[in-house]
């Protein structure tokens, strides 16, 4: 079974005003108001839905996150959702830590084939078109490494 985690924060996120920040320097005419950052680990693994509870509450600051399995954590309303995440065969050390803290708090390793990836949805807000959002894509992923 595949499953995911999404975590996103719920006070104001530095990371979110980051990329805003750049890519505003990078792109000044675009129209872009607001972004904002979910993050994901899609756990490719035989867990259950009260053992990916168990592992979300521990991939999840109580304090300042919050956390979904049953749908993706987005804002209420944005113009384009950009997903990036490593290319098979990268090594993504935030989905092996996400992996590791699974097998703890579950008890269990993980079988041959099973793992977990971590991804990031960022969510752009203003008056953009698909080819302004491409172009924003294009800038905050590494091709090489990440898709």
């Amino acid at each position: 079974m595949v499953a995911r985690i999404t975590v996103k924060t719920t006070i104001e996120d530095a990371r979110a005003n980051g990329y805003l920040k750049t890519l505003k320097s990078i792109f000044p005419s675009l129209e872009l108001t607001g972004v904002s950052v979910t993050d994901a680990y899609t756990i490719d693994a035989q867990i259950t839905k009260k053992g990916c509870e168990i592992v979300a509450k521990q991939l999840t600051n109580p304090l300042i996150e919050k956390y979904s399995i049953e749908s993706v954590l987005a804002p209420e309303s944005y113009a384009y959702a950009i997903e990036i995440g490593y290319l098979p065969g990268v090594t993504d050390n935030v989905g092996n830590t996400a992996r590791q803290t699974g097998e703890d708090c579950l008890g269990r390793k993980f079988k041959e084939g099973e793992a977990v990836y971590s991804s990031k949805f960022i969510y752009l807000s203003g008056e953009l078109n698909l080819q302004e959002a491409e172009l924003i894509a294009r800038e905050l992923h590494n091709p090489l490494i990440e898709r």
